[in-house]
């Protein structure tokens, strides 16, 4: 049997029973599941239904790659990619955000981060020139940067408190 061990921030190292370990493992990805399938509900239909098609209805990604005609690695990519996109920091910054901002501003930030249009494919679907997309997209970056200094300095005050 195999001997887990686990070293806490003070650096003592203590014995973990892996059935434990194993049940947590299988919790956090229960849980990273859970968030998917629910950011899911943000994507255009075609994403959404893969997204819940993988994680919530348990389908291969090569019976979805056999529905969509595409080969099984374009596929596996294309959910890894929706994925990344869904846990990321930006797109949770832009859910908790997204009532306090104007309506061009959430339009734009629905197409390049929720939808993961390039800003001239978000032009071009908003019908707004490259410019206000890209004024807008700049701001939501900065937006986005002050917040995540602010959480780090909230941090690194409370830990060393």
């Amino acid at each position: 049997m195999q001997r887990l061990t686990r070293t806490d921030p003070n650096g003592i190292t203590r014995s973990i029973d892996p059935d434990a370990a194993l049940d947590l493992r299988r919790r956090i990805r229960r849980d990273r599941t859970d968030c998917l399938v629910a950011r899911a509900a943000f994507l255009p239909a075609a994403d959404r239904i893969l997204i819940e098609g993988y994680f919530r209805e348990g389908r291969t990604i090569k019976t979805l790659a056999e529905a969509a005609d595409v080969p099984p690695r374009a596929m596996s990519r294309r959910i890894r990619r929706l994925s990344q996109r869904l846990l990321s920091d930006r797109f949770a910054f832009v859910l908790r955000n997204y009532e306090s901002w104007s309506p061009a501003r959430r339009r734009v930030a629905t197409a390049t981060i929720l939808h993961g249009y390039s800003m001239r494919a978000a032009a071009d679907r908003l019908r707004m020139s490259l410019y206000n997309v890209r004024r807008h997209s700049e701001a939501i970056r900065a937006l986005y940067e002050t917040d995540q200094r602010q959480r780090a300095a909230r941090s690194t005050a409370y830990r060393s408190s």
